[in-house]
């Protein structure tokens, strides 16, 4: 067991083990924390830190995120190639090893990949006004990478926006291996909801747990608690979509705090409840009616409970972690607040809280349980090594005792990583691993053969066969310089086909122990992608009555970033600067590498301003791609208006995306939504500034998706859309603009919008009805070019004058100026001044119909 602290308060969040045994720990500390001789620091502010040991527990390396902001991990996960992944929240604008994430609301989340050398390979954020955060994370076979949490009212991934149904709902968000946002979605309910853990299978389906209040639909079923609050546990496929949700139907309060599958897809969630909880046919019964106990609950892949156990004490008890070894058996951690009893297994509290670790077999049968001696202790995380090994870490103060090691605290509370043996590999097997690596396309790669031999065994020869990756890798040759079969002087015959390569080794001297059998040597094709499986088909040592325990292995194949080539050919055009733009409105698909090409800002997001700064470029006006841009250009600001319109039915409206006191945009994207019932778009004009542009409507459901890059002027049109109004149109229709992202900016969900009035057509200048009252209608079309036409009626006859206006009260025309009896009218202007003057310019005016001493006034909106 080892310690790590410093003068505060240091907490452990998350620890993942590889195939090698080597141990990698996350968590956070305020100020300063020493591991070993190595001090981080972090002045005054909470910060992450990531450490590695090797299986021995020799500290490898430690670091913190460093930079400006408070992070908080919640989670971390490691995929098949070493990859770290961690999720949390962060306050403020956080730096990440010199990412810098602008923070937006109270508490933003973020999701951060290292290498396995602790390298940043990239960090994302998400969030809003309110507090969001991710609690939980996992990764599938292919290095897809899944995050759970909350978030309050609304929240931004990307492209996509959340809204909450009640003051908090839970998430679920997937990310390619790059970073990219595959989808997002949310769930909850009136109250406040969270997921605060997710395991994912080998084929991306995944179960997830948290808790929930009052009503919720998880799409497959509705959910209601009992009372306050209820845990929840519920199955998903591939795609996000719900296949089955359960609760624990606790009486008072129930959560959920950590879920895992096991081999067959069965999932098991432990959490704490208060008075009782019922899984099926199990009903669990808390020590005492006013503090809460441990549960741990198993369900088949159709969500259906199997068995529910529950252990705690007179105080209050939380079941934090869980891990299932390849037998199935479950082994949960958590912390204790007094003497506690699982099933009949009794375990000390022997201080304030105490850390303990309670393992049951498959059938949900205790085995054993035991605590840490000390005077406060909890459980962050636990997991199991290739040899069957538990790794532990958590937190203490003042002394913690584990069996013959003891440790002692520096400050508020320390960290402890140690790993405890439980002899779980039989004496008759072999742990035979395939190392995990990276490499791009045409690149040669190393993959290691590791070896965990028994210490009474010795072995002369060996047969391994591997498969899985003849389509993407050239086998070059074996490497046994510095390797066990070349230190003893083996001899060995390999035979690589196209669907099996077998290797066949045997020597006088004796092999045993463990180390690096030998590596092999490949060549990556041009065309590979995604990660390549290096499987064991089989293995024997000797004569083969040994078993051999395997773990797979492979190549992930990384993309060569060209930053701005975003079609592949060579070279950065302004062609590349389109395709940005038809991706962006979904006339296109991106494979992996043009995203990362496309992404020319480094943010891990297309937007127009990546189409923009191609555009640049292109054109010499910056000289270098990537292109990290300062603040103020990322976040561009306009003030966005549409203005209503009144028309007939059957006629031609334009209708303008207005703008004005704009800073720094250099493009957009957005979507409009209108009823294809009632209109029918024709065309839409862009302002001469505007260099590029795609769009694509839907006329079915009345969207349409539109980018465009250019450098606007500070006030104007982004864009002016040309309507057919349907013949049978009558009443109101509305036009809106929804989506909108002004350069790498968040998306804005609800921008502005119009409302189309139908002017039922009069007959004449004048009728027989006379108006019950006088009125100045809309004229129609507005916006109009070239003319428009304005209806009014009289009450009662009088001396009328219609007269146009500028916004500055000076006077351009006036219409009417005579003496008329009661009735309707109708005139047109044609958008010009007095006495035939040139056409008015594009603006705002204003119709004023003054009868006797009453006045109306109305606006016009002029458009050239």
């Amino acid at each position: 067991v080892k310690g790590a602290g410093g003068f505060n308060i240091d907490n452990p969040i998350g620890m993942v083990t590889d195939n090698l045994g080597n141990i990698y720990l996350t968590g956070n500390f305020f100020d300063r924390i020493y591991f070993d001789q190595v001090v981080l620091i972090s002045p005054e502010k909470i910060d992450l830190f990531l450490a590695k040991y090797d299986n021995s527990g020799n500290l490898l390396w430690v670091q913190n995120a460093s930079g400006a902001g408070n992070k908080v991990p919640e989670a971390m996960a490691m995929d098949r190639l070493g990859n770290i992944v961690i999720t949390g929240y962060f306050l403020g604008n956080a730096n990440f090893n010199g990412k810098l994430l602008r923070g937006i609301g109270d508490f933003d989340i973020f999701v951060a990949k290292y290498d396995a050398h602790g390298n940043l390979l990239w960090v994302k954020k998400a969030g809003w006004r309110l507090g969001d955060m991710g609690f939980g994370i996992a990764t599938d076979y292919d290095g897809n990478i899944y995050v759970v949490g909350s978030f309050e009212l609304m929240s931004i991934f990307d492209s996509d926006t959340l809204h909450s149904n009640g003051l908090r709902d839970f998430f679920i968000a997937k990310y390619d291996p790059n970073g990219f946002l595959i989808w997002v979605k949310s769930g909850g309910g009136p109250k406040g909801d969270d997921a605060k853990s997710i395991a994912v299978d080998d084929f991306g389906n995944f179960v997830i747990t948290g808790n929930f209040s009052g009503q919720v639909d998880f799409g497959a079923r509705t959910l209601s608690s009992i009372d306050f609050m209820d845990a929840f546990i519920a199955g998903y496929d591939v795609s996000g979509n719900n296949l089955w949700a359960i609760n624990a139907g606790a009486s008072r309060i129930g959560f959920g705090t950590n879920v895992a599958l096991d081999r067959v897809g069965n999932s098991v969630v432990t959490g704490s409840f208060l008075w009782f909880a019922v899984f099926g046919n199990d009903t669990l019964f808390s020590t005492t009616f006013d503090s809460l106990d441990i549960f741990v609950a198993k369900f088949d892949k159709q969500g259906q409970p199997l068995w529910a156990r529950s252990g705690g004490s007179p105080g209050d008890d939380r079941g934090t972690t869980i891990v299932i070894d390849d037998s199935g058996n479950v082994t949960i951690g958590g912390y204790i607040g007094n003497s506690a009893t699982f099933d009949r297994l009794k375990v000390v509290n022997s201080g304030n809280i105490t850390a303990f670790i309670t393992k049951y077999n498959k059938d949900g049968e205790v085995r054993w349980v035991k605590a840490i001696e000390s005077t406060s202790s909890w459980l962050g995380d636990i997991d199991i090594d290739v040899l069957g090994n538990y790794l532990i870490t958590g937190g203490f103060n003042n002394t913690a005792k584990f069996d013959t090691f003891r440790l002692q605290s520096t400050g508020l509370s320390d960290i402890f990583v140690g790993k405890l043996t439980t002899n779980a590999l039989p004496e008759d097997e072999i742990v035979l691993s395939v190392s995990q690596s990276q490499a791009f396309p045409r690149d040669t790669v190393l993959i290691d053969l590791q070896v965990y031999l028994t210490t009474d065994s010795v072995f002369n020869s060996f047969e391994i066969d591997l498969q899985g990756f003849q389509k993407s890798l050239d086998f070059l040759k074996v490497i046994t310089d510095n390797r066990l079969i070349g230190e003893t002087g083996w001899n060995y015959e390999v035979n690589p086909t196209d669907s099996l390569l077998a290797i066949a080794a045997a020597g006088a001297n004796e092999i045993s122990g463990e180390g690096l059998l030998l590596s092999l040597e490949f060549r990556v094709r041009d065309e590979a992608t995604g990660f390549i499986p290096v499987k064991i088909k089989s293995a024997i040592f000797n004569t083969g009555t040994v078993p051999v325990k395997s773990f797979d292995g492979g190549v992930e194949i990384l993309l060569r970033p060209a930053h701005g080539d975003v079609d592949e050919n060579g070279q950065i055009q302004a062609f590349d600067a389109s395709l940005i733009l038809k991706y962006l409105v979904g006339i296109l698909a991106f494979t992996p590498q043009q995203k990362i090409n496309a992404d020319v800002t480094l943010d891990q997001s297309i937007s127009t301003l990546d189409a923009s700064l191609i555009l640049q470029f292109v054109v010499g006006l910056i000289d270098t791609l990537p292109f990290t841009p300062p603040t103020n250009i990322v976040m561009a600001s306009a003030e966005i208006t549409m203005p209503e319109v009144s028309i007939q039915s059957g006629r031609m409206v334009e209708v303008p995306i207005q703008y004005d006191n704009s800073k720094n945009l250099l493009g957009f994207d957005g979507v409009i939504s209108f009823d294809p019932k009632n209109l029918e778009l024709k065309e839409i004009n862009w302002p001469d500034s505007i260099v590029d542009f795609a769009f694509r409507e839907n006329p079915e459901n009345g969207l349409l998706h539109f980018a465009a890059i250019g450098e606007l002027p500070q006030n104007g049109a982004l864009a002016t859309l040309k309507f057919q109004i349907k013949e049978h149109f009558e009443g109101e229709t509305t036009i809106s603009l929804k989506q909108l992202r002004l350069n790498e900016g968040p998306i804005q969900e609800n921008v502005a919008e119009t409302v189309i009035s139908n002017i039922p057509v009069s007959t004449g200048e004048e009728n027989d009805t006379i108006p019950s009252r006088t009125d100045l209608h809309q004229n129609y079309p507005n916006p109009f070019n070239p003319e428009t036409t304005i209806e009014y009626e009289l009450a009662r006859p009088g001396h009328v004058r219609l007269t146009i206006y500028n916004l500055l009260g000076q006077r351009i025309q006036t219409l009417v100026d005579e003496w008329q009896p009661a009735g309707k009218y109708r005139v047109k202007w044609d958008g010009r001044g007095e006495r035939g003057a040139k056409s008015v310019a594009s603006g705002v005016y204003v119709v004023e119909l003054k009868d006797g001493e009453k006045m109306q006034r109305r606006k016009l909106l002029v458009i050239r």
